[in-house]
């Protein structure tokens, strides 16, 4: 199979200079990016693009993020959407307020993403095209099962401490905050959005029994999540077929 990834980065130095950096993978290969300048007026400007091609036209799923939430996996969204992808993110979630979904997302965290059958549906049925972010990053792999045409696509962070220091001051630690703490209780939605956290947090620290409530977390269990964080990193290297793989640190603009 081939495809073609341009990363378009650019940063304003002054009022006028702009570093425009790109570069294209064909079918595997790779060619450093390049620099250039032109004229850039007051503004600061980032622009992702993903062109894929020869994906089977009977795939439901045709992009599928491996990469953990809060590893620049809603800018992914927002470029996959621009082309045109339907693309499914935690915020499809709690925006629409999918309670089926979620319903889902905590039976398949308890049985560890094995009802393969029911994630197609899930995807298939709504239309998606593309799936990222928590918690579709906790069943890439069964996912890459049930559409074997789909490509990978894998976000992180420059080090570990950033991401931990993103997470744990944000999707980590929302839902336990005034007023959903209180809201959990008497709000159906945020009832089963809940339980879907609390076992999509166990399963990311490999089964081990959280709760979003709990006086100490994130914070008593940094240590482990950075460990599973490095973990899922390594995994998907070693998981997924290189041809199927992308790789992106949106710092860097390419990695591998």
């Amino acid at each position: 199979f081939f495809f073609s990834f341009l990363v378009s980065f650019s940063v304003q130095q002054n009022k006028n200079t702009q570093f425009y950096y790109s570069l294209i993978l064909f079918d595997g290969h790779h060619r450093r990016p390049s620099t250039m300048t032109s004229l850039y007026t007051n503004r600061v400007a980032f622009s992702l693009v993903l062109i894929f091609t020869a994906l089977s036209p009977n795939a439901a799923l045709e992009v599928i993020g491996s990469g953990y939430g809060r590893t620049g996996t809603d800018t992914l969204r927002e470029a996959l959407n621009e082309l045109g992808y339907k693309t499914y993110h935690m915020k499809e979630i709690v925006e629409g307020r999918l309670g089926s979904d979620a319903m889902l997302w905590h039976a398949q965290m308890e049985n560890d993403c094995s009802d393969v059958e029911a994630l197609r549906d899930l995807f298939e049925r709504g239309g998606w095209t593309a799936a990222l972010d928590f918690p579709t990053v906790m069943c890439y792999e069964s996912l890459m099962i049930a559409f074997p045409q789909a490509k990978i696509i894998h976000t992180e962070r420059k080090s570990s401490e950033q991401w931990w220091n993103s997470a744990s001051n944000s999707i980590m630690i929302i839902a336990s905050l005034f007023p959903f703490n209180v809201l959990h209780a008497v709000i159906p939605f945020l009832k089963i959005r809940k339980a879907m956290l609390n076992s999509m947090w166990s399963k990311v620290l490999g089964g081990k029994n959280i709760t979003i409530s709990d006086d100490d977390f994130p914070l008593g269990y940094k240590e482990e999540f950075i460990a599973a964080y490095e973990a899922n990193n390594a995994r998907v290297r070693k998981v997924v077929p290189r041809k199927r793989l992308l790789i992106q640190d949106h710092s860097k603009g390419w990695t591998d």
